[in-house]
């Protein structure tokens, strides 16, 4: 499972002209850069979208089971045989009205109690609390203003990111001239995103799309423009 600030970093890291960066690792390189005619005129004291705790993941599009209800049992999949690495748990959303008790012990699922991991391929949190096996759909909580997802670096848990809208310039470039983050969006996400360091991260037609705002000028970064939305100055 790829996370979308994980790989913005390592993307960022390589000295690939920040921007064209995008290109190298991707079959479908862009045909030119942005315009650079972003400039710091017009920017105000706004600060970037506030993360509330940590970039959604970036996974593959998979099929998910049924949304959960607090009768639910676990999904189908049995745990893992050997369970990925198991880091201390953020409970407090497996212990609200979402979560729900799978039938299985803690040891079946390799877990201990304050432990927990992201079920494979999915947003799926299983944790052990209270010597019961937990779990919960970290996407179902996704909504028109937050982006939620399951995370277990470095702590086990759902976290959400808050979207703002995006300037509509910003979101045709992130098509045209950024990278498609492999991780899904919703309907009524679309048009809207985060800032993540220099990056604007867009959701359209359902999918995430990165773009460096250095590809317009190395000084610039993302953040909110008069109007409140996101763009790059």
């Amino acid at each position: 499972m790829f996370q979308i600030h994980r790989s913005i970093k390592a993307l960022a890291a390589v000295s690939c002209a920040s921007f064209v960066v995008f290109a190298c690792s991707s079959s479908d390189s862009p045909a030119g850069t942005p315009d650079s005619g972003k400039t710091d005129t017009g920017a105000d004291a706004k600060t970037p979208a506030k993360k509330t705790a940590a970039a959604p993941t970036a996974k593959p599009p998979a099929k998910a089971p049924p949304k959960p209800t607090t009768s639910a049992t676990a999904p189908k999949s049995e745990p893992p045989a050997t369970p990925p690495k198991s880091p201390d748990l953020e409970n407090t959303t497996l212990l609200s009205e979402s979560g729900f008790e799978i039938d299985a012990s803690c040891a079946k699922a390799g877990l201990t109690d304050g432990k927990g991991y992201c079920l494979p391929e999915s947003d799926y949190l299983v944790g052990c609390v209270g010597g019961k096996l937990l779990g919960i759909d970290c996407g179902a909580l996704n909504s028109s203003t937050q982006a939620v997802s399951c995370e277990d670096d470095p702590k086990a848990g759902c976290y959400a990111v808050d979207l703002s809208p995006v300037a509509s310039d910003i979101s045709d470039d992130a098509v045209g001239y950024g990278i498609s983050v492999d991780a899904t969006c919703t309907t009524e996400q679309d048009g809207k995103g985060f800032c993540l360091d220099s990056f604007a991260v867009v959701c359209t037609g359902g999918k995430y799309y990165a773009l460096d705002c250095k590809s317009y000028l190395e000084a610039a970064s993302c953040k909110a423009n008069s109007d409140g939305a996101l763009s790059c100055y």
